[in-house]
């Protein structure tokens, strides 16, 4: 039981550390008038596209001692702190707000209301960097964090399509 528990934690972890990854990419990319599902990751310094193994988030950073595998550029330390800080709330809401054993109770062993406060937390993280660097708020982040709220009261049919939702507002450029 010991090893699917930390099995478990580890999937969480890692979970949290892609969707921080993404809305990293989001605050990046949103500020500057791109969609952030068009195109694929490069290295800002020699524009060299990132492979699946330069993409794994907190271990690829480690593995490559902060830097690019094509230029050797330094990579900004804010991504790997970034995606440690996802895979820390993602067991933080995990403990506080439970665990799932079925796909009517959550998903990847996290509850439905644990997932849906790290995505409220990932929309936060968006929000913060983007006004540290623009000192402005995306509507669609805001918009999204409404969705948040209300939505799971409103509807009876989970949280789910909730998640959906939020997926699609903040990523696409033509709702708001």
């Amino acid at each position: 039981m010991l090893l699917l528990e930390c099995l478990l934690g580890l999937i969480r972890f890692l979970l949290g550390a892609a969707l921080f990854s993404f809305m990293n990419v989001v605050a990046w990319r949103l500020p500057r008038g791109m969609d952030p599902l068009q195109g694929r990751s490069h290295c800002p310094q020699c524009g060299h596209t990132l492979g699946a193994p330069d993409l794994v988030p907190v271990f690829s950073w480690l593995l490559l001692r902060g830097r690019c595998r094509h230029c050797g550029a330094r990579i900004p330390v804010r991504y790997f702190l970034v995606e440690v800080l996802g895979g820390v709330l993602a067991l933080g809401c995990t403990r506080r707000f439970g665990t799932a054993l079925s796909l009517t109770q959550g998903l990847f062993g996290m509850s439905w209301a644990a997932l849906l406060a790290l995505a409220v937390c990932g929309i936060l993280l968006s929000v913060s960097l983007i006004d540290a660097e623009t000192q402005t708020i995306p509507d669609r982040l805001n918009f999204a964090l409404a969705v948040c709220e209300v939505f799971p009261r409103v509807l009876p049919f989970g949280i789910l399509p909730v998640l959906f939702v939020v997926f699609f507002v903040v990523c696409n450029a033509q709702i708001l």
